[in-house]
């Protein structure tokens, strides 16, 4: 690189295993003889954990979760960091101030306690509140008329404002009515354009004010257009009714021909260039709708092209894969899960996006220490060495432990389990030593002695130590 030319350094970083904020800052080295010229501008890089508001995964899920502690179970190991969940209003409040909490509350409930941040969009009308024919027995006759707005805005704006109110301690984020430019999900105009503009009036103003009302330092989502073709104009007129109050633009990503090359270039990239020239550029963007309906190698292959396109535009900040539970046909569904109700098991989709999330898991057995001889009820200091030879971090958050074998799980020692401390990070090629007590059994024998690395719950994984045959006397 001659005087006067430039040289663009480009290459992988890895995030730190444990969350905070870090400087990411460079300057030219000549190695064994000096540092020289300019220091690049510091940039202050904030690191969360998997579950952490920084995560920039998500799912979109039926709010029947709160119901299937498996299908809990099953989100909180995936690793992602989000889940957005159909809170619908017909649904909460079928008759006028009789808002059903019970199934919120035990989602919200759930997903604190998992670790797991939810997104929260208000989205269609209970019949009593848009003037549509109800139910006998509460709803609407039609189904589908829950998709038309309601007549009166302060309906709206007191369901919002309960919602809210309840669970601000709880969640952060909060966004508009779903796909305002579809049809078949808000009926408030003959064509795209009325619709919008009756929307962008009423619902998206009262929606807003009343977040804001009920907490003032709540982070307001806008957008939740599908990706039809012509919806750029139409998000421009919700961005621009909202300038000032909101924090995040959402958008859904379908079309493209179905392809992930197809959805970046006629949908993520353009969009980025429109929000620039109408100055919205510093707003970070979430899809919160993208998927495919295909087979489980179609959409792996999918899900990691999108999700590493999100990973080279820092202002692209989260994607939530639509969906979680299946819906589709057996062999070609949109879902990480197949099967049904209680009976939903992670499929190949599944899998591939916790190994994106959370790396592939591997472990070389290093070194350990026990005696071979002990005598019954003898108490023990040992120790087991294993090396991180996968690309995820262990971390006692993420259920990463080391455990028996010979057989699975015994507790011939006094223990099947070795945790590791809740400030540990190993990272890949980094090594743990697990130091622990043992007690042995109590009747005279040979006994095995042998370990393993595990993420509850998930996987065991990598090498097993080797096995040493201890003499109890």
């Amino acid at each position: 690189v001659g005087p006067n030319h430039s040289k663009t350094f480009q290459f992988t970083v890895t995030a730190p295993s444990t969350p905070g904020t870090y400087a990411f800052q460079w300057r030219m080295v000549q190695e064994l003889v000096e540092w020289f010229g300019d220091f690049t501008a510091f940039v202050a890089v904030t690191v969360g954990d998997v579950g952490s508001e920084a995560s920039p995964f998500g799912v979109v899920s039926a709010a029947g979760i709160g119901n299937d502690v498996r299908r809990q179970d099953d989100l909180q190991a995936l690793g992602a960091g989000w889940v957005r969940v159909a809170f619908e209003w017909p649904h909460m409040e079928p008759s006028k101030g009789n808002i059903q909490w019970d199934l919120p509350d035990r989602i919200v409930n759930e997903m604190s306690a998992r670790g797991i941040n939810i997104y929260w969009d208000f989205s269609y009308a209970p019949c009593w509140a848009n003037g549509r024919p109800q139910a006998a027995g509460g709803g609407c006759l039609n189904p589908d008329d829950e998709h038309y707005p309601p007549l009166n805005q302060q309906d709206l704006y007191d369901f919002v404002y309960a919602v809210v109110n309840r669970y601000k301690d709880r969640v952060h984020y909060w966004g508009t009515w779903n796909e305002v430019n579809l049809q078949q999900f808000y009926r408030g105009g003959a064509n795209p354009v009325d619709r919008v503009d009756r929307f962008v009036a009423n619902e998206l103003q009262t929606t807003i004010n009343a977040i804001k009302a009920a907490d003032p330092t709540a982070k307001v989502v806008v957008g939740e257009l599908s990706s039809s073709g012509d919806e750029f104009p139409l998000l421009r007129k919700i961005l621009d009714a909202a300038r000032g109050r909101f924090d995040v633009i959402s958008h859904h990503v379908y079309d493209g021909g179905d392809t992930c090359q197809g959805r970046l270039a006629q949908t993520i990239d353009p969009l980025r260039a429109s929000l620039l020239a109408w100055g919205y550029g510093s707003v970070p963007l979430w899809v919160t709708e993208t998927g495919l309906q295909d087979s489980e190698a179609a959409k792996s292959s999918y899900l990691v092209c999108f999700y590493n396109a999100m990973k080279s535009r820092p202002w692209w900040a989260k994607t939530f894969w639509y969906r979680y539970e299946f819906e589709g046909v057996p062999g070609r569904s949109w879902g990480l899960l197949d099967g049904g109700p209680d009976q939903y098991t992670p499929n190949q989709t599944y899998f591939t996006y916790q190994t994106l999330i959370l790396g592939a898991n591997g472990a070389a057995a290093v070194a350990q220490s026990v005696p071979t001889s002990m005598v019954a009820g003898q108490r023990s200091v040992v120790s087991v060495t294993m090396q991180n030879t996968g690309t995820s971090t262990w971390t006692a958050a993420r259920g990463y432990k080391l455990g028996s074998q010979s057989l699975p799980d015994n507790l011939i020692w006094g223990t099947g389990r070795v945790d590791l401390a809740a400030s540990d990070g190993i990272e890949p090629g980094q090594s743990k030593t697990f130091t622990f007590t043992v007690t042995a059994p109590a009747t005279p024998g040979a006994y095995n002695f042998q370990w393993r690395m595990l993420r509850e719950h998930v996987e065991w994984f990598g090498d097993l130590t080797p096995n040493v045959p201890v003499t109890v006397s």
